[in-house]
């Protein structure tokens, strides 16, 4: 009785967020009507305030506006959302707005698109009589080849916007003109900001950096000539790299065939990557995926200047299957970033010409950048480490063949390290800590890399020129990652200074995604050594 009567008294104080009474004929009294306005008293310290650890307002906190509908499926609350509808709610009761929700409906954001329209669904539906005020007034506009306004006009009506959320329909073309549609709306949007004196928001919903993003120059200058701030909620860049998905769901099968897989286009987070094209050993494309921290940088840069914000969102998915396995794809985070961190590592949100003057002004960025450049370089796959014993000839003519493998990598990972090290004389005037990162990352990998596969080549031509079993039973050489390689000084130094390079970034950019790759690349051994059996 006691439980039954616990559980009947928490429903009726938190009947207004959903727990719905049945209609009564009887009124309720003053006293009651009061009670029920008045907030349940939060739990503190003793002290009297709430605790800290927990990031706990002093403040009731605010219900979710969000209900999922019937047969709506899965559906991720995106805080992003919510966000922006208090932010616009806040910016209506301060002046006239409009808001203007520019919605990507190719078929990879199809299900970032389902979380924001049932969030916003429900938003028009609970707005009431505020909604059919004029002080907010709500566009929706889809986008994929070509813009189309869904509502001609913005509107109050509630009716109009929740049916214009169910005429989006999807696009299969697998294009996102994005920043040609946005100028378009921007266009359109100078008659309210100037003609009705109203504030005008532009809320992009995409999962991409757009097919267009030559065109976030003159959409930039007119975003901040008339004062139109821009948010998008989308995902983060992933770190350095343009593109992580073969666009298996954009496309139909007529387009595959003609065109082949094309890929999802979602960075990077800077202007040009500045991050090597150089695998992993042993950890596949998994390590590819790594969070940046920052959006498309395109995004990033007109919202930034325009007075908005991109709203990374921390897994939109692209399909409910991807949703539950992280290893099918999409962009996931090893580890956390931190927060307070990251800002000093911003990407330069800048034009063409000036980055290019970033460039000329100190050779390590320079040298950074042309070593992004250069093609991917591949590393030692499963490369031949036992070595039977029959004889001499054919011990050295097994241990000939395997080193032709080892031999063949070389000259594209000594070029990359050539590159750098033509800007290792100014490294010490780098003075952003994104840039030191950037380099000492980028030098700490190819030396490891270059000591992994050369360092194999030696050890194999070591054994080549003999080498005696400690145990005379011993029938064959087995050759173990190790964290020495005694093969000369050449390779030691290439080994320390691997070492020395990733412990650097590892202790002067913690919580970052530098920080993550570095640790992941020391997970693997940097040198070898013989074993017999």
């Amino acid at each position: 009785m006691r439980i039954l009567f616990v559980i009947l008294l928490t429903c009726l104080l938190v009947a207004p967020a959903g727990c719905q009474k049945k209609k009564s004929s009887k009124k309720k009294s003053a006293s009651s009507a009061r009670a029920s306005r008045t907030p349940t008293r939060k739990r503190t310290t003793k002290s009297g305030s709430p605790r800290g650890r927990l990031n706990l307002s002093s403040n009731p906190p605010e219900q979710i506006i969000f209900v999922p509908p019937a047969g709506s499926g899965n559906t991720i609350v995106l805080p992003e959302v919510k966000k922006i509808l208090d932010m616009v709610k806040q910016a209506s009761q301060d002046a006239p707005t409009t808001v203007i929700w520019l919605l990507d409906t190719t078929a990879s954001n199809a299900p970032l698109l389902n979380n924001v329209t049932t969030q916003l669904g429900y938003f028009f539906q609970q707005a009431g009589n505020e909604q059919a005020s004029q002080d907010l007034l709500t566009a929706i506009v889809s986008f994929a080849a070509e813009g189309r306004w869904i509502t001609e006009q913005p509107t109050a009506d509630k009716t109009i916007l929740s049916d214009a959320l169910t005429q989006l329909g999807q696009d299969s073309s697998g294009h996102e003109q994005a920043f040609t549609v946005l100028g378009e709306v921007i266009d359109k949007s100078i008659h309210y900001r100037i003609e009705d004196q109203r504030q005008v928001v532009i809320v992009v919903v995409t999962d991409e950096a757009g097919d267009d993003d030559d065109r976030a120059d003159a959409v930039l200058a007119a975003t901040t000539r008339y004062a139109i701030p821009i948010y998008v909620i989308g995902p983060a860049a992933p770190f350095g790299r343009s593109a992580l998905l073969a666009d298996s769901v954009e496309v139909n099968s007529g387009a595959e065939a003609e065109d082949g897989w094309k890929p999802i286009y979602q960075g990077p987070e800077s202007r040009h990557s500045e991050r090597l094209q150089l695998p992993f050993a042993g950890f596949g494309m998994n390590m590819e995926r790594v969070h940046s921290g920052f959006g498309p940088f395109s995004w990033e840069r007109v919202c930034r200047a325009s007075g908005g914000s991109y709203l990374a969102v921390v897994m939109p998915g692209y399909s409910t299957n991807m949703m539950r396995d992280l290893q099918s794809g999409g962009t996931y985070l090893m580890g956390r970033l931190d927060p307070e961190q990251m800002p000093r590592y911003t990407p330069d949100y800048i034009s063409e010409s000036a980055y290019r003057q970033l460039l000329s002004d100190n050779a390590a960025r320079r040298a950074l950048h042309e070593a992004a450049k250069l093609p991917p370089v591949g590393l030692l796959d499963r490369p031949q480490t036992t070595f039977n014993v029959r004889s001499e000839a054919q011990l050295a003519n097994d241990l000939g063949k395997a080193q032709l493998a080892a031999a063949r990598l070389e000259p594209a990972i000594q070029k990359l390290h050539t590159t750098l090290k033509s800007g290792e004389q100014d490294r010490q005037t780098l003075s952003r800590p994104r840039w030191q990162a950037g380099y000492d990352l980028a030098m700490g990998r190819t030396l490891a890399a270059r000591a992994r596969i050369e360092g194999y080549n030696a050890m194999l031509a070591l054994l080549k020129r003999g080498k005696v079993f400690e145990n005379p039973g011993s029938t064959t050489w087995i050759l173990v990652p190790d964290d020495t390689l005694n093969v000369g000084s050449n390779y030691e130094r290439m080994v320390d200074g691997a070492r020395n390079y990733l412990q650097g970034v590892i202790g002067d950019h913690k919580g970052t995604p530098w920080a993550r790759v570095a640790a992941r690349e020391l997970e693997t051994k940097l040198g070898w050594k013989w074993t017999e059996q």
